[in-house]
């Protein structure tokens, strides 16, 4: 799941096409506290975290309860890569 991250949003980043359309709307938004990162385009937002997580969920074949504590962790994980 972080590899898929990673690239993804290196890939926001890189494409000046991605980075205006879609994830300059993450860098709009300035607020002191850390729950901002979860501030972004819907679509970034599906790629990056909903789809990315779906993708590691079914990969790896967990059960319900562990794929509940995987989408908490990433939302945990997206917070705290956001704290400064």
């Amino acid at each position: 799941m972080d590899t898929w991250q990673y690239f993804l949003h290196r890939a926001f980043h890189t494409n000046k096409y991605l980075y205006r359309k879609f994830h300059s709307v993450h860098h709009q938004l300035y607020v002191p506290y850390a729950f901002g990162a979860l501030y972004n385009h819907w679509f970034e937002g599906f790629l990056l975290d909903s789809l990315g997580a779906a993708v590691a969920h079914a990969s790896s074949g967990m059960t319900i309860r562990q794929a509940i504590v995987l989408f908490a962790f990433s939302t945990m994980k997206t917070v705290d890569d956001h704290c400064g």
